[in-house]
């Protein structure tokens, strides 16, 4: 299930959300969009060749 599919669930859970934390909704739905995006990238073929830095996605070179 994908959160997201459902654009009124999704909208609600956002400012539910944002309103718990008390963080604007753009920075929860970032965050979520964020780390949809890690996800997928940590289960994609380049996951060996990705560092994550501090905040910096860095891919590794390739000789």
């Amino acid at each position: 299930m994908n959160l997201h599919d459902n654009k009124e669930d999704f909208s609600e859970f956002v400012q539910v959300a944002a309103e718990t934390i008390g963080l604007p909704q753009v920075y929860v739905e970032k965050d979520y969009w964020i780390t949809k995006a890690l996800k997928h990238l940590s289960e994609s073929a380049y996951v060996d060749e990705t560092v994550f830095k501090g905040a910096l996605l860095c891919l590794k070179p390739t000789a």
